[in-house]
């Protein structure tokens, strides 16, 4: 097992030197100054900040409240500045294409960038073992466990980190990154962050709810959690659009001991990911090899097996089929998936598979409702954008979401407004480049079956029907463009 890296003083504000973006500066300081796990980190929302407490609201199997540091506040504040405005209600988005939440290959892409351009050799992992050492010197281990949301026990196997010896300036803090002018204009005038929120995506005021908002999903929940604490393993499917990944975060929230991971791609970080969660004195890095980690996982000793949660299934890898059925044997398990291939139905047949149907009406309204309030909107016909977003929706959540985005941030919703909305969410479109190839074939093949056999109508026709290809096809090209 590698021995655990810990960062310096010189190293942290090495690290933060190079990194220019905001939002990777930000989540940098943010794991130095709390030791959130990765998993913990990619869940925030923007209402886990508060600002005025100057706290951190973490949600999931290790729920708690941890105190933000003057740093983390600026590097936040800086943050939100120039976050991009956009409904997702994730606190660390993407800033490329329609923003979305994190991924932990981005975060972990994010770091191991900027540490290389820091000439240094530091993951996610030793930021946050680097975290730990240092609460480690300057509390006791029953409150350090206490913040870090893990037990005693699990924490004693860091101490023999705390013991080693780390060069601890005793300058002000390394994560401090501001100017001495800054500072001292900070010092008089401190910068206001009570508004730090008000331009994040649509009007926030009820987010909280839309986030946390189940929309007749409840059974599926009450089932599902019973079958979880029977030991058995659940698979949702169903289109696209149609709300599994917003049931798999609601069902990590309402089951104990429930972690959450958005991909089985790459295999090993999932596996880094349950290692963590399990046992989290582990010090595992991209090069471990993964059965070791498999072998780790699978040989803990756990009074509460986890419950493991693992969305888009169907990108597993045919090779890793083995390595998941066995954690599937040992642990219960919820994924989803839209539908399951062929190539993972022995992967399938260890779930009890649950299809997500569409929303029914009432649930449909409902969301209606909590979303229309959320913007602050007051349409001047209620009845006829309801009876819009039910006609095209057809019961899939996300194109009532995309339907409602597309009206005004204003009260002042017109019928004109409402008539011009439309959607593709959920929208699958087939492909037919095999069939236009084979076909562009056979008018080639048939040319020169034509030539061969002294045809010259038969010539005439292949040759026609090559033009008609083309021309069509340039067509297609011309509207698509």
């Amino acid at each position: 097992m590698n021995s655990p890296v810990l960062m310096t003083d010189p190293d942290i504000r090495k690290l933060l030197s190079v990194i220019d973006d905001p939002r990777d500066q930000a989540m940098v300081v943010l794991v130095l100054s709390t030791g959130l796990f990765l998993a913990e980190l990619i869940a925030l929302d923007v209402t886990s900040v508060n600002f005025g407490d100057k706290t951190l609201s973490i949600e999931g199997k290790r729920k708690r409240t941890v105190p933000l540091t003057d740093s983390a506040i600026t590097a936040l504040n800086e943050y939100l500045e120039v976050r991009p405005k956009t409904p997702e209600i994730a606190l660390f988005v993407t800033e490329r294409g329609i923003p979305k939440r994190l991924s932990d290959r981005s975060i972990d892409h994010a770091i191991r960038t900027a540490s290389k351009a820091a000439d240094l050799t530091v993951s996610y992992h030793d930021l946050r073992n680097t975290f730990i050492a240092r609460l480690l010197k300057k509390t006791d281990i029953k409150d350090a466990a206490k913040r870090l949301g893990i037990d005693r026990e699990t924490l004693e196997r860091f101490r023999p980190m705390s013991d080693v010896q780390v060069p601890m300036s005793s300058e002000q803090d390394p994560l401090d990154t501001r100017s001495s002018l800054r500072k001292l204009i900070d010092t008089v005038n401190p910068p206001d962050t009570s508004t730090a929120f008000n331009d994040v995506g649509h009007r926030t005021q009820d987010v909280g709810q839309v986030a946390t908002a189940t929309f007749g999903r409840d059974p599926i929940i009450k089932k599902t959690t019973d079958l979880v604490m029977n030991t058995q393993s659940v698979l949702f499917t169903g289109p696209t659009g149609i709300g599994k990944t917003h049931l798999l975060k609601t069902v990590a929230t309402t089951i104990p001991n429930a972690m959450f991971i958005d991909s089985p791609v790459p295999f090993k970080t999932l596996l880094l990911e349950i290692a963590e969660g399990i046992c989290p004195s582990t010090t595992f890095t991209q090069r471990t090899p993964s059965p070791e980690i498999l072998d780790t996982i699978l040989s803990a000793e756990i009074l509460v097996p986890p419950v493991i949660i693992i969305d888009n299934l169907d990108r597993l890898k045919t090779s890793e089929e083995d390595a998941i059925k066995t954690i599937i044997d040992r642990f219960p398990v919820i994924a989803a998936m839209e539908k399951l291939p062929t190539r993972l139905k022995s992967v399938g047949w260890k779930f009890k598979e649950i299809e997500l149907p569409p929303l029914d009406k009432t649930a449909v309204q409902a969301m209606i409702t909590v979303f229309t309030q959320g913007h602050s909107m007051n349409p001047k016909d209620y009845k006829h954008l309801e009876t819009k977003i039910l006609n095209l929706a057809n019961g899939n959540p996300l194109a009532v979401v995309e339907l409602i985005n597309q009206l005004p941030e204003s009260k002042k919703v017109t019928v004109e407004h409402i008539r011009k909305i439309d959607h593709e969410a959920g929208i699958v479109y087939r492909d037919w480049s095999w069939m236009l190839m084979g076909l562009w074939m056979l008018l080639v093949i048939s040319r020169f079956v034509a030539l061969g056999t002294h045809s010259f109508e038969g010539y005439i026709l292949a040759g026609i029907g090559t033009t008609v290809f083309v021309f069509f096809k340039y067509l297609v090209k011309l509207k698509r463009g």
